[in-house]
């Protein structure tokens, strides 16, 4: 009995759905014979505006059709806008009352019910698609923009609604007098979507790419950028991302003349071959982490911000009074540029004494190409990650905190309120390590990620840390030597 029940059920609830469907299923085909408006039904074969409920699917073809600059004439709802493969004429949809710059405002509000709304237009489609008029594109439901098409689709009016938007198919998409405003997804799998000046997306937008091209005309601001492929083509422009203060991972190319900055709490991972050449900057709150590398951009590490990862960074590094250089994602190496460390500046090292037969791997490591300026009053910051600390081997366990291959300017960190002279001594926790800021190695020395040393033959300078005894144990070790002194005489 409740095996019946429940495909009595399931029944209802497939026959209800399709009942759904089919009542949403109308379409209608532009002809355009009776006039340039959409409210006028003798301008569609199949359904029309008026029958088509809440939602209606719109199908545009020229051949054969007039009238293809064509006004809403009224509000209205869609669930699609298809532009078939013989669309080889520019199509102008007004959202007004009437065509040009006739009438009042009309909107187009994309509403599918039952899934995302859709914006198509295929493969075999040459001619250029435009939106144009006083009136809004509405989201009501997240809108796919499918774009397979050669010519190009032109938006001159904003998006509105709480809803993300999709861009896929290889077209380009172009926002011109228009914009996105809603706040919610831009995702880009395919193709292009390009901005004609400053400000066309939402500050607060979050941008996820797979693939295709986001093309700046002007400054852009977003909530976040990420995603597993595609090119952020900057131009000479400045994108800033992190508003939305979450941990985002882009492994895509961040490419042109143009510049970069970090905000926000959250984390930026940048995992792919970035290529812009202009400044980087790392703003209060948050981290930029270069595990992919960087062009020849010089990167500003401001109060409160952080820089870190395991990639490259061709250009120079600055960091501001307050701001942080902290290496790896835990241990790692961050190879870099000429490097500069303001006073109230940090330099974050980290060790781990957990495996003590691993020690190639135990302790970060900072690679300068170039000069190493560390003014007076940079503070170094020193942690052990082990959960139980213990001893590192004395005297024999030298590790690289900087490697770098121009000159050093003499300037020194400060631990715990006291400067660090080269050749002195500090503790962290029972550990006591001797630092030295003019290293030169040797085969054995120093120990962590040898094969990340620059230069790769010849001299190879470093800022070091050494294990050695804490003064307890070196008075032990001299009471040890006087006691063995004194039995070998009494022998």
């Amino acid at each position: 009995m409740m095996k019946m029940n429940h495909w009595i059920v399931t029944g209802a609830i497939v026959i209800a759905w399709l009942a759904v469907s089919s009542a949403w299923a109308v379409e209608g085909t532009w002809n355009g014979s009776a006039s340039n408006s959409w409210a006028n039904n003798g301008n569609w074969d199949g359904s029309h505006p008026s029958s088509g409920g809440n939602t209606w699917d719109a199908i545009f073809q020229t051949v054969g059709a007039g009238n293809l600059s064509n006004a809403l004439g009224a509000n209205h709802t869609v669930r699609s806008l298809t532009f078939n493969d013989n669309v080889d004429s520019t199509v102008q949809i007004y959202l007004r009352s009437g065509v040009g710059s006739s009438g009042n405002a009309r909107s187009l509000t994309f509403n599918s019910n039952i899934g995302d709304a859709t914006l198509t237009v295929a493969s075999g489609a040459t001619g250029g698609i435009q939106f144009r008029g006083l009136g809004n594109l509405i989201l009501q439901d997240d809108l796919i923009i499918d774009h397979d098409g050669s010519g190009q689709m032109l938006f001159n009016r904003p998006f509105t609604g709480a809803y993300g938007i999709t861009k896929q198919g290889a077209g380009t998409v172009f926002l011109n007098l228009g914009n996105m405003n809603q706040a919610s997804a831009i995702n880009i799998n395919d193709g292009r979507l390009s901005t004609s000046a400053a400000q066309k997306l939402n500050d607060a937008a979050p941008v996820t790419m797979t693939g295709g091209t986001l093309a700046l005309g002007g400054n852009e601001t977003i909530g976040s950028l990420g995603g597993s492929g595609g090119t952020v083509a900057l131009g000479a422009n400045r994108l800033t991302t992190g508003s939305l203060n979450s941990d985002t991972d882009f492994e895509g190319v961040i490419s042109g003349t143009g510049s970069m900055t970090k905000t926000g709490s959250g984390t930026l991972t940048l995992s792919g071959a970035n290529t812009y050449s202009g400044g980087t900057t790392v703003s209060a709150g948050g981290r930029l982490s270069v595990n992919g590398s960087l062009g020849n951009t010089a990167v500003t590490v401001q109060s409160g911000g952080e820089l870190g990862g395991s990639g490259t960074i061709a250009g120079t590094v600055a960091v501001a009074n307050g701001g942080r250089l902290s290496p790896g994602n835990s241990i790692d190496v961050l190879t870099q540029g000429a490097t500069s460390f303001a006073s109230g500046a940090t330099f974050a090292y980290e060790v781990n004494s957990t495996d003590l037969d691993d020690l190639a791997n135990a302790a970060d490591l900072l690679v300068v190409n170039g000069n190493l300026d560390i003014a007076a009053g940079t503070l170094l910051e020193f942690n052990d990650l082990a959960a139980q600390a213990q001893a590192f081997v004395e005297d024999s366990t030298v590790f690289a905190m900087i490697n770098y291959t121009g000159a050093w300017n003499n300037g020194l960190f400060t631990y715990n309120g006291q400067p660090l002279a080269d050749g002195s001594r500090f503790s962290v926790g029972s550990q006591l390590w001797e630092i030295d800021y003019d290293f030169v190695g040797t085969p054995t020395e120093p120990l962590n990620f040898r094969d990340s040393y620059v230069p790769a033959s010849g001299t190879q300078t470093f800022v070091t840390v050494t294990a050695v005894p804490e003064p307890a144990t070196l008075v032990l070790l001299a009471a040890a030597a006087g006691l063995a002194a004194f039995t070998r005489r009494r022998w």
